[in-house]
């Protein structure tokens, strides 16, 4: 009762001075007398303030107030007479608004932040809403506040409501098959690329395009960088499970479509770069790809690997022939992604003791690789002769007649006499 009537006088002194601030206090004071059932037989403030910043609860009060503050700003002109008094005694000069939706921001936020750091709630499933719930009420103060910035408010929370979903749901069975923390992280911000994705094509606002675009590009970026850094941290592709490298290349699959639908509808001075996002595009297409390669159990290990590693290039080569003889823009992006590709697999092959010592670590460097991967090597040197063919420079061309060449050598002296590792002078016949 107490806390019923210093709410009903919260609430009148708030209507007769127009303050938020008052409003503000009495909606937390009914937020407190609502906590009601669950603080019965709770003592000591210790025990009972976790109950009363429990997330979900936490975060669904923040919804409530910024709820309520939207619809008294939008009604207020009918409903004048009821939400303020008519001629008010001023206590602040801020704007009831301003004190209403800063505070449901701040709950929205901190409920989030609770549910990640606090012990008590990080694996509780009932409290997997309240980064979802402060996401909607970042929405709500974005339109009908018409702050565009806080659209970027449930863009993140969204995210973190995703990642923290994945993780407590799927994450052991993702881990007991050999998945990795970092790809669990990437499950979350793939989910959130999907929804930056569904709200540009449905939303009829600029600015929430704008920020959907925003979001997509910096999660599917996200999801490349920290896929590349998990491969190289720990590169062992012999020990990479099957469940692992479908979920790498389906999230790398999701990301280089992101980019690429962002690629495709640039539009305007506020679009987002097309030739970063082409570039996007094919790494996670590259990344996907060599994914799907790795499947096959054979191309694992180390004698094996760069034809899983070649795949994307052929794939490329492919794409710029077809776009070329169609004319199409896009041949020139798919072409230099095909050159850049083209010159790592030829480095990897050349340097193939760095190759294997970061790839398959403790396995013993053999020099038999430089014959077993010649045909390869010639095949890779007349891709690049053809791009040359299709647009690209001199020095492509030069590049892929030496891959042949050196390629074509190698496949001569792995006959037996003739290998330049073991009879040099035979294989200095064979070279001349």
């Amino acid at each position: 009762w107490v806390l019923l009537g210093a709410g009903v006088a919260a609430f009148a002194t708030a209507r007769a001075s127009h303050s938020g601030l008052l409003a503000l206090l009495g909606l937390l004071l009914f937020y407190v007398l609502a906590c009601g059932p669950a603080l019965s037989g709770v003592y000591g403030w210790e025990a009972r303030l976790p109950e009363v910043l429990m997330p979900w609860r936490w975060s669904l009060f923040g919804l409530v107030v910024v709820g309520l503050a939207a619809a008294g700003d939008r009604y207020h002109a009918r409903f004048s007479g009821l939400l303020g008094a008519r001629y008010p005694v001023r206590l602040e000069d801020v704007p009831p608004l301003a004190w209403l939706f800063g505070a449901a921001a701040a709950v929205a936020a901190s409920a989030t932040l609770l549910h990640g750091i606090d012990p008590r709630w990080v694996n509780d499933v009932a409290q997997l809403p309240a980064p979802f719930i402060g996401a909607a009420t970042f929405a709500v103060i974005a339109v009908a506040a018409r702050r565009p910035f806080a659209a970027f408010g449930t863009a993140a929370l969204v995210a973190i409501g995703n990642v923290h979903a994945v993780d407590v749901l799927a994450g052991p069975w993702l881990r007991g098959h050999g998945v990795s923390q970092v790809q669990v992280l990437c499950i979350g911000l793939s989910l959130t690329v999907v929804a930056g994705i569904l709200v540009h094509r449905f939303t009829r606002r600029d600015y929430l395009a704008f920020v959907a675009d925003r979001t997509t590009a910096s999660a599917s970026g996200l999801v490349l960088l920290l896929l590349a850094a998990q491969y190289l941290a720990e590169p062992n592709v012999a020990s990479m499970t099957t469940v692992r490298l479908l979920v790498s290349g389906g999230i790398a699959f999701a990301a280089a479509q992101a980019f690429r639908e962002l690629a495709r509808r640039a539009r305007g001075p506020r679009a987002f770069p097309v030739a970063a996002a082409e570039s996007a595009y094919h790494l996670g297409l590259t990344v996907s790809l060599w994914c799907l390669a790795l499947l096959i159990p054979p191309l694992r290990q180390p004698s094996a690997t760069l034809i899983a590693l070649s795949v994307p290039f052929f794939y490329l080569l492919y794409r710029t022939e077809s776009e070329y003889r169609s004319a199409s823009p896009t041949a020139v992006r798919y072409r230099r992604s095909a050159m850049v590709l083209g010159f790592l697999l030829i480095g990897l092959i050349v340097l193939r003791s760095v190759f294997q010592v970061v790839l398959f670590p403790g396995t013993p460097v053999l020099t038999d690789h430089y014959h077993h991967n010649s045909l390869l090597l010639m095949l890779i040197g007349l891709g690049l002769i053809r791009l040359h063919a299709v647009g690209g420079s001199y020095w492509v061309a030069f590049y892929g007649g030496l891959a042949l060449i050196v390629g074509s050598y190698f496949g001569v002296t792995a006959f037996p006499g003739l290998s330049p590792f073991a009879y040099p002078v035979a294989a200095g016949w064979c070279m001349i």
